[in-house]
């Protein structure tokens, strides 16, 4: 009898799904002066035929799966991308009036971006597509932005990593 492989997609969602559902007091984040109401974003990214989800948590938290299986966890372990993150979580705290309550946050279309704005009040998440929100007078351009510098610092961490290994 053969056992069943994980399927690297299934982990992906699983983790994606663990990051929207978690407690924030299950992982020692309260509420503080800086960040009196948001705790994480999830910025998702829609690459055709894959998402590209980003989490990044007010304590630095940082990682970053792909729909299609793998990914990078525990990246908050480095202080650049730990600050990354913490920044992230600032702007969309400063962001949250363009983002609206949300039920269900859901992966975005291909070419789109979506922000899930996790509250200690709950959810909120928008949609919108990439293109438009690259252009500065977009409401969500700088969170967008944001996001991106933690994927740069997440990128440059593993680049580190396995130039380290050769």
């Amino acid at each position: 009898m053969s056992e069943r492989r994980p399927d690297p997609a299934e982990a992906a969602a699983g983790l994606r799904n663990l990051a929207l559902m978690i407690d924030p007091a299950q992982v020692g984040i309260e509420p503080s002066k800086a960040n009196p109401r948001v705790w994480g974003v999830l910025m998702e990214l829609g690459m055709g035929e894959a998402v590209v989800t980003l989490v990044s948590l007010a304590d630095g938290t940082t990682s970053m799966y792909f729909s299609t299986g793998g990914g990078y966890l525990g990246s908050g372990e480095d202080p650049d991308a730990a600050r990354a993150s913490k920044d992230l979580v600032l702007k969309a705290e400063k962001s949250l009036d363009h983002i609206p309550e949300a039920a269900t946050c859901p992966q975005p279309r291909p070419g789109n971006v979506s922000f899930h704005v996790l509250t200690f009040d709950g959810h909120r998440s928008i949609e919108a597509a990439e293109a438009e929100i690259r252009d500065r007078r977009h409401p969500l351009f700088s969170l967008y932005g944001y996001g991106q510098n933690v994927i740069t610092q997440v990128r440059l961490l593993h680049e580190r990593k396995q130039a380290s290994r050769t």
